[in-house]
């Protein structure tokens, strides 16, 4: 379980609490992970371990009507395709870290992605599970409750 604040998010049942409310979460096992993640990032980030940013950059949602009066909405999303989930900076060090599931694959723009960044020097991490991150972050002498995991 991941603690933040009020809320309790369970990766193997799905469920969290949001005051005195149970709601079952209807996502992608990576949307579960990608919710552990940041809750992960979020405490870290609380304690003065790191910063860290989701890498989707914006995505707009509109909607508007149309002449004949009939509703329409579109969606656009900016970013650049086959970049990281996330940008980690940490003291001295700022990784990439990419979320799949167990048997997510990267994309082809992915994998071009995580090659210029090696090129570059810089660390691009694939997590599958909120233990990969905790090892992944005990790397760098990083970790929530200051044990190695």
């Amino acid at each position: 379980m991941r603690y933040h604040g009020a809320n309790v998010y369970d990766m193997e049942t799905g469920w969290r609490t949001v005051g005195t409310f149970f709601m079952r979460r209807h996502r992608t096992d990576e949307k579960n992970l990608a919710v552990a993640v940041e809750q992960t990032f979020q405490l870290l980030e609380n304690q003065g371990k790191l910063l860290w940013i989701r890498n989707d950059s914006c995505v707009e949602h509109r909607q508007y009507t149309r002449k004949d009066g009939s509703m329409s909405a579109y969606r656009r999303a900016y970013g650049r395709k086959g970049s990281p989930d996330y940008v980690v900076v940490m003291p001295k060090q700022t990784i990439f870290v990419e979320l799949k599931t167990a048997v997510g694959r990267s994309s082809p723009e992915q994998i071009e992605w995580q090659y210029k960044t090696h090129r570059l020097g810089i660390e691009y991490y694939l997590v599958r599970s909120t233990d990969e991150l905790d090892k992944t972050l005990w790397r760098f002498g990083i970790s929530l409750t200051g044990r190695q995991p």
